[in-house]
């Protein structure tokens, strides 16, 4: 059972993933990197360069591989605490942009 209220959770701890598509060059080294399999970048149009990237938070390690790999600084984990507790698997996938 989940508690209630959250304990206070240690600062070094990753907590939530970010991604910025505008700093996103669409590379996908983030995806190949990845050990988990946790992102899938998404081409919406080559042209002008959107993307969307769809993160799976139950998947990820929070190995942070992601980060170090992006050399444009377009992903973050950030200290923003992410409740990872649900009864539904939907809630675990994030897709932004």
């Amino acid at each position: 059972m989940c508690p209630s209220t959250l304990s206070e959770i240690h600062d070094r701890i990753r907590k939530k993933f970010y991604w910025n598509a505008e700093k996103c060059i669409g590379c996908r080294l983030c995806e190949f990197d990845c050990p988990s399999n946790a992102l899938q970048l998404i081409t919406i149009d080559e042209t002008t360069q959107k993307y969307q990237m769809r993160y799976n938070a139950a998947r990820c390690l929070f190995c942070a591989q992601c980060v170090v790999t992006c050399e444009e600084g377009s992903i973050a984990i950030t200290s923003v605490e992410f409740d990872f507790s649900s009864n539904n698997k939907d809630d675990y996938e994030i897709v932004f942009g």
